[in-house]
């Protein structure tokens, strides 16, 4: 559909509406037409009806509703048919026979009582699923619970249809549909895409039709230009007689894909309020779009040089002022003693060592700050330095004057406070030793 706030629907009730949906009002309703599928021609002119009641395809005028012509369709099975446009002047429709036999007809708009070729597909009783490619005049058919696509070509002489390939899936689905091609990879030469529907696990998994090109440059005969998502005319103007063509794009690799008419959000006033994009979203956009490839060349050869070192400069700033951020160590202890230390009673335990076979004994020191608790490991080999990795702060220390034995090797747990924002390897000991002068203090 090229027409703005248009929908066409049909129901089970015999009914046909054509809606205006800015004003949420029905433009004409046509009864007594049970269909299974309704379908747009390209520039919204007419559309075309399948009933399965009386196995025939019938063409409307789409501003007015009246019926133009009709014709019997050669699919008489009891499934339902379905009709889509291939052009302008063709149609195609899909159905079964009476010995359950699913075929596809051609049909021309103006010799409309026979079609130009009539196509069996195969014996299988799933409702077909078909999905036509405008650009590239491809048709993917496949039904549900089938396994297989099979691609065919439409031409404008006879045959009329050309038989291109089939795959097949190790998994049937159970309903198909196709992605805008706005969304393809186009380097990859991906010519088209669909998500489908697997029954036993419920997933939905893309399949990619992808043409055996070299990958390396772009192939613009594999992609013309393509509809876009702008509507080609307002209700007003298709009302008074405008016929247009869809708005169409290229699509081109490492481009911003935009279309020829800017987008108008119309409100229920009737004043139409352009809709301003994001000059940043647009940026990432055009970034997203391009193709990521690996530059060997050397920092001097590249033309986003200048860039590159003032990021260098930048994140070089930023880790010298985290080194001299006063969050060090001599001023964690300035701020240690200007806190008082708490009563012997409630002074944490120290840790007592344990000539235990066992290094991995775990003790915990308390805390009167209640926090997240932080694993601090001080298992350092016979001969070398100590680590101590906080975790909240993503910081690590290193300390290499303390040596221990595997024997004394300990595992503290400790509390996180702002006291040991900061941790450094000689910590726990000026704490114990701190705790050690608390409980020597004489009572008062």
């Amino acid at each position: 559909m090229t027409v703005d706030n248009v929908v066409l629907s049909a129901g089970s009730d015999c009914r046909i509406f054509l809606w205006d949906v800015e004003v949420n009002a029905v433009i004409y309703e046509i009864s007594d037409f049970l269909a299974s599928c309704v379908a747009f021609s390209p520039n919204s002119s007419i559309f075309a009806a399948t009933s399965r009641q009386f196995h025939r395809v019938c063409i409307f005028d789409a501003r007015t509703g009246n019926a133009m012509k009709s014709t019997v369709l050669p699919h008489d099975g009891g499934m339902p048919p379905k009709v889509l446009f291939a052009s302008a002047q063709r149609l195609v429709t899909f159905g079964n026979t009476k010995i359950n036999r699913r075929q596809f007809a051609i049909y021309s708009i103006s010799s409309f009582d026979s079609p130009l070729a009539i196509i069996d597909i195969d014996g299988s009783s799933g409702q077909l699923c078909p999905i036509f490619d405008p650009d590239l005049s491809i048709l993917y058919v496949s039904g549900k619970g089938d396994s297989t696509f099979r691609l065919y070509e439409l031409i404008n002489n006879s045959p009329y249809v050309v038989y291109l390939t089939e795959c097949h899936q190790p998994t049937p689905h159970t309903c198909i549909c196709a992605v805008s091609k706005r969304a393809l990879n186009l380097i990859g030469a991906e010519v088209m895409r669909v998500y489908r529907i697997q029954p036993q696990s419920l997933l939905v998994q893309p399949i990619s039709f992808v043409v055996p090109r070299r990958t390396d440059h772009f192939h613009a005969e594999l992609y013309p230009p393509t509809r876009g998502p702008t509507p080609a005319a307002s209700l007003a103007e298709w009302r008074a007689g405008l016929d247009a063509m869809p708005v169409e794009l290229q699509l081109r690799p490492g481009q911003l894909n935009t279309t020829s008419k800017p987008v108008q959000l119309r409100g229920r006033s009737g004043s139409p309020k352009l809709v301003t994009s994001d000059l940043n979203n647009e940026m990432k956009f055009r970034f997203l779009s391009k193709v990521t490839k690996p530059d060997y060349r050397s920092l001097d050869e590249r033309e986003d040089c200048e860039e590159i070192i003032k990021l260098i400069e930048v994140k070089q700033k930023v880790q010298e002022q985290q080194i001299t951020s006063p969050r060090s160590d001599e001023e964690c202890d300035v701020k240690e003693a200007e806190i008082e230390l708490p009563p012997a009673e409630s002074s944490p335990p120290t840790e007592t060592l344990h000539n235990s076979s066992d290094p991995a004994f775990l003790e915990e020191v308390s805390d009167p700050f209640e926090g997240q608790q932080i694993l601090v490991d001080v298992s350092p080999p016979a001969t070398g330095p100590i680590t101590v990795d906080d975790k909240c702060s993503n910081s690590s220390f290193h300390n290499g004057s303390l040596e221990a034995s595997p024997l004394q090797a300990r595992r503290l747990v400790m509390s996180p406070s702002s006291r040991y924002r900061h941790l450094s390897s000689d910590r726990p000991a000026k704490y114990r030793e701190s705790c050690q002068k608390s409980s020597a203090r004489p009572s008062k």
